[in-house]
């Protein structure tokens, strides 16, 4: 109010509130997620098609070794005192943030404390394979993530000769000594497009264990914590997500996201997204020509 120039004795709080609801306006927690471009879309069509025509049904759940990614958690001192703290909210619109494109992760901001980071497989009928602890991500270190546990990941996925497995593009897991390794480990790439934490199930995963540790940190009332407490409270949490758990979010190798809450598939992927360009080319019509 006062960056608007608004003088709180003439108006009321109420007063303001209420106008700006009016606009379409509330105060909701911070919006986690960017924007997907229209390129990032086509590229994602794109996608959806190549695994309709090019890969079988059951790829997802029957030849898929497993998904692959890095997550963080932020060590709280006191992590029951931060489980109950209210979350960052802002002004902003509903739609901002779930509506056309909002599918990207949001950096990490203002978090506080170290940061636990873990490199996490899931597998079909296999739950969480593998929960690493790691510093840094760097070339070198998935280089040797790699040779030391790909052929013990792949043994535990149990899918025949396949040694299929998917991630996400971080420059680092791109690196010439990271395909090397692959390369050593006889394994097949997957990536996903950039921009697409949506269509990676294993993102379920991470959310499912952060509203554990949250839970498990008012429950029990951990007041007190150190990191290495932590770490292993939160290593036994990823493992201790169900297998049904992952199962379920897994089983289309696509989380609801694209189809509003249904159950998610590539055909509906595919009519999802084109309407989405269609729209988007429709609003940008509708613009020029107001203009």
């Amino acid at each position: 109010m006062e960056q608007a120039g608004i003088d709180k004795s003439e108006v009321s709080v109420r007063t303001v509130t209420r106008f700006l609801n009016d606009k379409g306006y509330y105060y909701l927690q911070a919006r986690k997620k960017g924007l997907l471009k229209r390129e990032d879309l086509k590229t994602r069509l794109s996608f959806a098609k190549w695994c309709k025509k090019d890969l079988p049904e059951n790829f997802w759940t029957e030849h898929l070794s497993f998904f692959l990614d890095g997550t963080g958690f932020a060590h709280k001192s006191n992590p029951c005192e931060q489980a109950r703290a209210t979350k960052g909210r802002t002004w902003r619109k509903i739609s901002e943030g779930l509506a056309l494109g909002c599918t990207s992760k949001g950096r990490k901001e203002g978090t506080g404390g170290k940061v636990l980071k873990l490199m996490v497989a899931i597998s079909y009928g296999k739950g969480v394979i593998i929960c690493e602890p790691y510093e840094k991500m760097t070339g070198a270190y998935f280089s040797n993530f790699i040779d030391g546990n790909f052929n013990t990941m792949f043994q535990t996925a149990d899918k025949g000769n396949s040694r299929i497995w998917v991630q996400d593009g971080d420059p680092s897991q791109s690196s010439a000594l990271a395909k090397s390794a692959m390369s050593r480990a006889d394994s097949t790439l997957l990536k996903l497009p950039p921009r697409s934490p949506d269509l990676h199930p294993i993102e379920n995963l991470f959310h499912i264990a952060s509203n554990k540790l949250k839970e498990q940190a008012v429950s029990q009332n951990i007041t007190k914590e150190s990191f290495e407490q932590f770490k292993q409270r939160a290593v036994n949490t990823m493992y201790s997500i169900r297998i049904e758990t992952i199962n379920k979010r897994e089983r289309h190798g696509f989380v609801p996201h694209l189809s509003h809450g249904k159950p998610s598939n590539l055909h509906t992927l595919l009519i999802h997204l084109r309407e989405e360009i269609l729209s988007k080319n429709e609003c940008a019509f509708s613009l020029s020509r107001d203009l």
